[in-house]
């Protein structure tokens, strides 16, 4: 089988790698700001004012005498930093299902679901062996509440063994689903992993590194922790993949090349980013009132129920509109081989016809 040179590699899958790179980035983003926002929100809803970085929540800086009333309470201390870690499986276990039983026919968007199943498993895994590492306000203090990760510092590294096991977990399952983003009965399964995982995932790691500095108010351990387990994960499941199916035979047929990315939706997301980076590179204060509590509670479950209603309408309407599709579709074949039946004779077909008439003649 022919070997492309680096140069004729990236010419020839450069729009892949570009799509791949851009999905990875932005779902990391998502999982990222989504952990953020849960997490804020259960901060605001406690009374606790935080100032929001790009890399981080700065809790340190405005503690004051209501916010440490708040924090002596292990019942609310769980319930804020417990709160992402809902989400987040939740996220990973909805993505999880639409990729494996939703099997949109838009590669892109099975791409994206793909890096967002990966992206959460890290995303929960970096946080507690980073948060418990270097003693942050992160996830980790879940645990310290409830007294398995503190005072004992054997039920610490215990259960840091434990979520490493889990994260191995993650990216083996991540791997299971990688047949949803490639073909890997098209013999060439190492160019399709190269292409849609392990080059995306080294080049959006280099990215979001990028994206994340300057790191304010502090260095963060965590996203350095993530993406370099998400480094590990992608170079792992570029060897437990091919490996899987290495009784297909190697093929010089040439895989389906991408389209490439829309400049619209391109300029869109850029745009985003770099708003959000801007924004939240010098701090963004949020600070509480009753007022304040009582409408963004509001808000959030009105947007929340709306979000989960028509996500769910837009399910039930693709679902339908699909099945009417296949309906459609087998009519046709059918209506195409009905005037076969005539020209094909039955024993071609694998029915053979006996002569029943003496059994007829028996009866009369």
């Amino acid at each position: 089988m022919e070997r492309l040179n680096f140069k004729s590699y990236f010419k020839h899958y450069g729009k892949r790698i570009a799509n791949n790179t851009l999905l990875f980035v932005l779902s990391y983003l998502l999982v990222f700001y989504a952990v953020q926002a849960v997490t804020v929100f259960g901060a605001f809803t406690h009374g606790v004012s935080v100032k929001i970085y790009t890399s981080c929540i700065d809790f340190d800086s405005l503690n004051t005498a209501a916010s440490q009333d708040v924090w002596a309470s292990a019942d609310n201390v769980i319930s804020v930093f417990g709160m992402p870690i809902m989400a987040v499986v939740l996220l990973a276990t909805i993505a999880t299902l639409l990729l494996s039983k939703w099997k949109s026919r838009h590669i892109q968007i099975n791409r994206f679901l793909w890096w967002i199943v990966i992206c959460s498993y890290v995303r929960i895994g970096s946080n507690f062996i980073s948060g418990h590492l270097f003693h942050l306000w992160n996830i980790n203090l879940v645990t310290d509440f409830l007294g398995i990760t503190y005072p004992s510092q054997a039920g610490r590294y215990l259960f840091l063994a434990f979520v490493v096991i889990l994260l191995i977990v993650g990216v083996y399952s991540s791997a299971s689903l990688t047949k949803h983003i490639t073909n890997p009965f098209g013999g060439r399964i190492k160019e399709e992993i190269t292409s849609n995982i392990l080059i995306p995932g080294i080049l959006g790691c280099i990215v979001l590194n990028l994206f994340f500095i300057p790191y304010k108010p502090l260095f963060s351990y965590t996203e350095v922790f993530c993406t370099g387990i998400l480094l590990v994960g992608v170079i792992s499941v570029f060897f437990i993949v091919p490996k899987r199916y290495s009784f297909v035979e190697e093929s010089d047929k040439a895989m389906n090349d991408d389209p490439r990315v829309n400049p619209v939706i391109l300029t869109v997301v850029l745009a985003m980013i770099v708003v959000i980076k801007i924004v939240l590179d010098n701090g963004l204060l949020l600070q509480t009132s009753p007022y304040r509590n009582y409408f963004l509670e509001n808000m959030l479950l009105v947007v929340g129920i709306s979000i989960l209603v028509g996500f769910a309408a837009y399910l039930v309407f693709y679902w339908r509109r699909r099945k009417k599709q296949e309906a459609i579709q087998i009519e046709k074949m059918v209506e195409e081989f009905e005037p076969l039946k005539h020209i094909i004779p039955d024993e071609q077909w694998g029915v053979k016809k006996y002569d029943v008439s003496k059994y007829k003649d028996d009866q009369d």
